[in-house]
């Protein structure tokens, strides 16, 4: 199984009122990670510009493992865990500097075309990325 791999700067804007990650910003850290992935990947030519075709987001499940505080340097890790023809899992894994793992989750996507707003086929190179 193929794994796309980034770091994470955690800022110091990033941290709650207990001066740990807030929860919901694990969520916005996976996101970025997925949007670099489609990008990286050439799926995204210009992600500010419209797309005929895309990811939506339709389910994602965190179980937070490890407190994760300023300033560290996060590893977030995806794998595409299933694939069918209109849409796809990921996994995400986060881990600390110390190499444990902080977050795991699991996010399920949809390729759509935003014209007719239904399912469309799943890229062949994402359905590949899984081998």
């Amino acid at each position: 199984m193929s794994t796309f791999t980034m770091k994470q700067v955690v800022a110091w804007g990033d941290m709650d009122a207990y001066g740990h990650l807030n929860n919901v910003v694990y969520a916005r850290y996976f996101e970025s990670a997925r949007a670099t992935f489609f990008s990286k990947h050439a799926f995204w030519d210009d992600p500010g510009k419209p797309a005929d075709e895309g990811v939506i987001l339709t389910r994602q499940e965190l179980k937070y493992r490890k407190q994760v505080r300023f300033p560290h340097t996060l590893e977030i890790q995806l794998t595409i865990t299933k694939s069918g023809s209109r849409g796809f899992t990921m996994g995400c894994r986060m881990f600390n500097e110390q190499n444990e793992l902080a977050c795991e989750a699991e996010a399920d996507i949809l390729w759509i075309n935003f014209k007719t707003g239904k399912p469309a086929m799943v890229p062949k190179e994402i359905r590949e990325f899984k081998q």
